[in-house]
């Protein structure tokens, strides 16, 4: 969903790129401050995945003010659900003293709209974090200067009361 606002953020980003900042020192700069918004989220994965030319996916990890405490890269190619992959984010999670997290990939060749697989996958590590004290916040999609995210726009598939994280 394109709107005015997530446009002009990140073309404000990639503006100070080609002007000679570097990427890294922009995504540094905004590491200082919470992300707090999806757009601030998704500007800053849109200049993470600049260029990348293979599908990579990636899960940051933030404080309970929303601060990024870190990132862990999790695949190359498609998202592949196993208990092991939830393993590597639980306990990474766990390292960093971690709130909460999201998941992003990037669609190199296509839209950021999820695939079925995309909403599948989505849906096991739901599950999978539903009793778990480390909060699955939220999926982004990345393609070029645009991205999709799960929760937000609609594709959140929801399995249990978020306040007492109880299975519907």
């Amino acid at each position: 969903m394109k709107n005015q606002s997530k446009t002009g953020i990140i073309q404000s980003g990639i503006s100070k790129v080609t002007a000679g900042v570097t990427i890294r020192s922009v995504l540094d700069e905004m590491k200082k401050t919470p992300f707090l918004s999806r757009e601030k989220t998704g500007t800053y994965l849109v200049l993470r995945y600049f260029g990348m030319e293979e599908e990579y996916g990636t899960a940051l990890f933030f404080s309970k003010n929303r601060m990024l405490l870190g990132e862990q890269a999790l695949q190359k190619g498609s998202y592949v659900f196993s208990n092991e992959f939830c393993d590597i984010i639980l306990e990474t999670g766990s390292d960093l003293g971690a709130a909460s997290f999201i998941l992003a990939h990037n669609h190199v060749k296509s839209s950021p709209t999820p695939s079925e697989a995309d909403t599948a996958t989505t849906g096991k590590i739901e599950e999978f974090f539903s009793r778990r004290d480390l909060v699955f916040a939220d999926h982004f999609i990345i393609s070029g200067s645009d991205y999709t995210t799960l929760k937000t726009d609609g594709y959140w598939i929801k399995r249990y009361d978020e306040k007492t994280f109880e299975i519907e």
